[in-house]
């Protein structure tokens, strides 16, 4: 405001009306301050559409445009301009959706954000042609913008099909200096990047609608910024309020935006922004107009930028993550007997796959994946277990076992819910096999998720008996079924759940109810909210010919636990 009094008392004007500029200028600063807190709820809104177009978004709304206002606000105020806020909102959305979702969904906002610029500026240039003389020198200029714009318009249409971050590493390891961290981070980073380049390329290949609605908003959300301008044509010009001060006003602002972005590396882009308006404006109204123009956005963009900081400080609005995943069980305690009955002399739990048992190779896994508690559940009728338990447990190793003959695993879990605690636990049969990249991921989704399960699932049928798992858009868990009617996916035996489960699992043991998959259909009747994760391939090792299948499935093996 300071500024806009010193540029009032510039001008031939009397005290009374030099009063009712300020006053005129005060009401429409307050105006357009409003005004922009709708277009970042429209940035929010586009941000939760990129979250929602690859999976749940469990984020409430509010917490969404916090963070949008907050990310803008570093992005004015760090010392290399629009580069601050993406980390920030990198970090502040991993706990909620995991850190490869994060990642994604902010690099698709940024994307969507630059894309519909280059339309908006394409837009400013068709209009200019239209409606304003052009000259040999403008027509050039024109015509330089153009090209650009669809060159950048090409390239990210390419990055939209393909998922650029990949490359974009690529060319990064070829800039001197740069070389040697670029490689490293390429190497260590691959499998992540990967995911990150698939998710990009499945919003508009697999969520056009999400692609769309997202890029729309964006677009016009441009198109709504060119009121701010309109506003102070109104004021600084006197110009009348019709479609033709619109039309300048949104040539004026895409001009300035275009020329203040090439220098996105200036912090606030002092200098970028005013310049900006003197040569677009100036170009059509006055220089005295371009100023008062320039100094009302910048008052602006300073009490948004300290607003976006202060909200830093302001607590989430989220339901936070439930917490870290450090319980695991094991259920043991079924007897066996089929591999029994095919000559195989050891227990289930001791069956080795390529040379580790069953057993320990879900206790190195689990280790791995940060356990501070492992607790299995054998039967009476197996002393080699018990014995090979007590030995991983006098190593030191945090095992803990119960002895009991079960008729079911339900019945097992209910053996267990008081030595599992309060809070999640991972909970899986000892005769499942997967590959421990998928586990970890599946472990690392479930300590960043909300709900209230999280349970695997695989498209490869290996089982006699296989439960069948209905799941939505979203991948919520609808139905639990004996048959395949319509399914594709069945249950992988591992689970991650919290101890709100047991009250569940209470009435259903009074109930007389029997096995676990009753246990899952209680649990969705009683309106848990379970996801489900997908795993390529998990194997169950129920009969003698399963051993060399997963030997083969898990070659080459991982160290043993030792």
């Amino acid at each position: 405001m300071v500024a806009v009094v010193i540029m009032l008392l510039t001008m031939d004007v009397s005290f009374v009306e030099l009063w009712q500029q300020m006053c005129h200028a005060g009401y429409w600063l307050v105006v357009i301050i409003v005004m922009w807190l709708g277009l970042y709820c429209m940035n929010a809104l586009t941000w939760r559409t990129i979250i929602r177009g690859s999976g749940e978004c469990n984020v409430p709304f509010l917490h969404i445009l916090k963070v949008t206002i907050s990310g803008f606000a570093l992005n004015y105020a760090t010392p290399v301009g629009l580069l601050g806020g993406e980390p920030y909102k990198i970090l502040e959305m991993k706990p909620y959706i995991g850190v490869q979702r994060a990642s994604s969904s902010v690099l698709l906002f940024a994307m969507m954000h630059i894309f519909s610029h280059f339309w908006y500026w394409l837009t400013a240039v068709v209009l200019y042609l239209l409606f304003l003389p052009v000259n040999a020198l403008t027509g050039t200029l024109l015509l330089l913008v153009t090209l650009f714009c669809a060159a950048a318009i090409y390239l990210f249409v390419k990055g939209y099909k393909n998922g650029m971050v990949v490359k974009l590493i690529g060319w990064v390891s070829h800039i001197p200096g740069c070389r040697g961290w670029g490689r490293r981070f390429a190497e260590t980073h691959a499998d992540d990047l990967r995911k990150i380049d698939s998710q990009i390329a499945a919003l508009q290949s697999q969520n056009r609608r999400a692609f769309f609605t997202s890029f729309f908003l964006e677009y016009f959300g441009r198109i709504f910024q060119s009121f701010e301008i309109f506003f102070m044509l109104l004021l600084f010009a006197d110009a009348p309020a019709n479609a033709m001060t619109f039309i300048h006003s949104l040539i004026i602002l895409a001009f300035t935006s275009l020329f203040a972005n090439m220098l996105f590396f200036l912090p606030l882009q002092l200098g970028g922004r005013e310049g900006g308006f003197a040569m677009s404006v100036g170009s059509i109204y006055t220089g005295q107009v371009a100023m008062g123009v320039s100094l009302l956005v910048r008052i602006r963009e300073i009490f948004w930028t300290i607003v976006g900081l202060l909200l830093i400080k302001v607590p989430s609005f989220c339901r936070k993550p439930s917490g870290d995943v450090t319980t695991f069980a094991i259920l043991a305690a079924g007897e066996g007997s089929r591999m029994a009955d095919e000559g195989i002399e050891v227990p289930k739990p001791l069956v080795t796959i390529n040379g580790e048992a069953l057993i320990d190779r879900l206790v190195r896994i689990f280790l791995q994946c940060g356990a501070k508690d492992i607790v299995v559940i054998t039967n009476d009728r197996t002393p080699l277990v018990q014995q090979h338990l007590q030995g991983l447990a006098d190593r030191g190793l945090p095992v803990r076992f119960v002895v009991k003959t079960t008729p079911s695993s339900m019945h097992s879990l209910y053996e267990l819910r008081h030595v599992l605690g309060r809070g999640r636990f991972c909970l899986t049969t000892v005769d499942t096999v997967f590959q421990e990249d998928e586990f970890r991921a599946f472990i690392e989704q479930v300590r960043h998720t909300t709900c209230d399960g999280m349970m695997a699932v695989t498209d490869f049928v290996d089982d006699e008996c296989p439960l069948w798992i209905s799941i939505d858009e979203h991948q919520n868990i609808t139905g639990f079924h004996d048959t395949q009617n319509g399914c594709r996916y069945v249950s992988g035996g591992i689970y991650c759940l919290n101890d709100k489960a047991f009250a569940t699992l209470n009435r259903c043991i009074a109930e007389g109810q029997s096995r676990m998959r009753n246990f899952q259909r209680a649990l969705i009747a009683d309106g848990f909210c379970l996801k489900a994760w997908l795993f390529k391939k998990i194997l169950d090792v129920d009969h003698a010919s399963d051993i060399p299948k997963a030997e083969t499935f898990l070659h080459p093996s991982t160290p043993c636990l030792s």
